[in-house]
């Protein structure tokens, strides 16, 4: 007569579910590409940064202009120094989508950045 042991059940349900874990592991690795990732993390990065730690009101940089919006002044440009939002003023220097524009900071913000356009490349 074969004495069962309880303690060979608990350790056979337990590899039964760390097969399952790792099988469910190995698919969300699958799902979620190492790029997603980075991107996911750099965009909480850039999240828990401040940008008035970052820039200073006077500062000049290059900049993609990547959209043009309408607002109560009329069309404003749209882009990302280092990652932060930046808005664009076009007054002095007209900018248009795709343009490169070296900018002036006139305001930094909490989540956002203000500036002036220079010049245009």
């Amino acid at each position: 007569m074969t004495h069962h042991n309880p303690t060979d059940d608990r350790l056979s349900t337990l590899e039964s579910r760390v097969e399952n874990l790792e099988s469910r592991f190995e698919t969300i690795e699958r799902v979620f590409s190492s790029e997603i990732i980075e991107k996911a993390d750099a965009h909480a990065a850039a999240c828990q940064e401040d940008p008035r730690q970052q820039f200073e009101i006077g500062d000049t940089h290059d900049v993609v202009i990547s959209d043009m919006e309408q607002d109560y002044n009329g069309k404003t440009g749209v882009g990302k120094i280092d990652g932060v939002v930046t808005f664009i003023d076009p007054t002095e220097t007209e900018i248009e989508t795709g343009d490169v524009a070296t900018v002036r900071i006139t305001d930094v913000k909490e989540n956002a950045l203000e500036a002036m356009a220079l010049s245009r490349s």
